[in-house]
């Protein structure tokens, strides 16, 4: 009997061994259930943070970690929730734990370059950039964030050799074309930087800042038929409301193709929207006078020297077509007070030299003339009409 017994006692024993506790297997049911709600909530508060609505996703956040602290999802977006607050150092430590529990996470790593270079980290965010691209070679988005960086610091070859290297990945995201196209524009290299913001702009036509930059490339690169099309494309639109420096542009394009009527309308367009820049009036100025407006011209120079009394070039216009109205006292008057308070403008010497000679007045031609070249030794201008009051004092001899 005694037998029997022990037998029995050790058969329970070894059966309670291999079953789960009742207890035990409550609780694996419980956290299941709890980390399935919780995904539940996540989605949810994902949804609320996607649409703005702060309070709401907060909400549904609090009831996701008081269920699951550990909820990775979770635990991402209230990091992300804090970089949108401001509060860095508090998503960069959420952000490094995570990143030390899932070291093979892109999104984590993008998540802490960016809290870094928002706290002003930059050498700790480029880190996280490159590791990031380098978990994820086919997303854009850290090496565009690596050549921000990179820009910040003013390691512009450094940045436009890291965005080349992975223009390949670029694919239809016009963000890296942009960002290619403006370091481009920064290193003055305008033709690469127009071929970028042109890919740029075919990805997202409604871009107005691709548009914008791709019309400033494109000038700058000398490109002005170009650069006039796509401003004049821009300026046109009846639902935009183009600054005075669309139009400004748009009339260097048309004085630089010789279509001076055209310039006209468009500095004028320039100067209703910025009545108050002297630089804008200097321009109409100069257009007018290449249309032959002399009274307009000189109206117009007059404006811009009353914004600015200092105005160089509103001063050059004004005694240039001063002396094409025949107004030749008051052209010298005009530009010999410029002189004085531009002593070392070239071209202003040139046309004060140019007032000197109409006047009769040869030998003060001949020092302007002389100081022109003084001050700009290439200045073409200063050297063909020395020339000429010289061979023309020969002459007379």
């Amino acid at each position: 009997m005694k037998k029997v017994v022990a037998i029995s006692v050790v058969l329970a024993v070894t059966a309670g061994c291999n079953t789960p506790k009742v207890g035990e297997a409550k609780q694996d049911a419980y956290k299941r259930w709890y980390e399935t709600r919780a995904q539940l909530l996540c989605g949810l508060a994902e949804e609320h943070y996607q649409a703005g609505e702060m309070k709401k996703a907060k909400g549904r956040l609090n009831e996701v970690l008081s269920l699951a602290p550990e909820n990775r999802q979770g635990r991402v977006l209230l990091a992300k929730m804090h970089i949108g607050e401001g509060a860095y150092p508090l998503a960069m430590s959420i952000l490094t734990k995570l990143d030390a529990d899932h070291p093979d996470s892109p999104e984590i790593l993008y998540l802490l370059g960016v809290a870094q270079e928002k706290r002003g980290l930059l050498a700790d965010a480029l880190v996280s950039y490159r590791r990031s691209q380098e978990l994820d070679e086919s997303n854009p988005s850290p090496v565009i964030a690596a050549a921000e960086v990179l820009v910040s610091q003013n390691k512009l070859r450094q940045a436009q050799l890291y965005v080349e290297s992975y223009m390949s990945v670029a694919g239809s995201d016009p963000a890296m074309y942009e960002i290619a196209g403006r370091i481009a524009m920064m290193t003055e290299d305008y033709a690469t930087s127009a071929e970028h913001y042109q890919k740029a702009c075919d990805l997202d036509p409604e871009n107005r800042c691709y548009a914008e930059a791709l019309s400033k490339s494109l000038f700058f690169a000398g490109k002005y038929w170009e650069a006039a099309e796509k401003l004049e494309e821009l300026t046109s639109k009846e639902s935009a409301d183009y600054p005075a420096w669309a139009f400004t542009m748009l009339g260097d394009c048309h004085m630089e193709m010789d279509l001076t009527n055209e310039a006209r309308r468009s500095y004028h367009r320039a100067s209703e929207l910025s009545p108050g820049s002297p630089g804008c009036w200097a321009n109409l100025s100069k257009a007018l006078l290449a249309i032959g407006d002399l009274p307009r011209a000189i109206d117009a120079a007059r404006r811009a020297l009353r914004l600015d009394a200092n105005c160089a070039d509103a001063s050059i216009l004004l005694g240039y077509a001063m002396l094409r109205d025949g107004q030749v006292p008051a052209a010298l008057a005009v530009l010999e007070r410029a002189a004085e308070r531009h002593p070392e403008n070239a071209d202003l010497r040139c046309i004060l030299g140019r007032v000197h000679e109409v006047a009769g007045r040869r030998e003060g031609a001949r020092r302007c003339y002389s100081e022109a070249l003084r001050i700009d030794p290439s200045n073409d201008l200063a050297r063909e009409l020395l020339g000429e009051h010289v061979s023309a004092a020969i002459g007379m001899d």
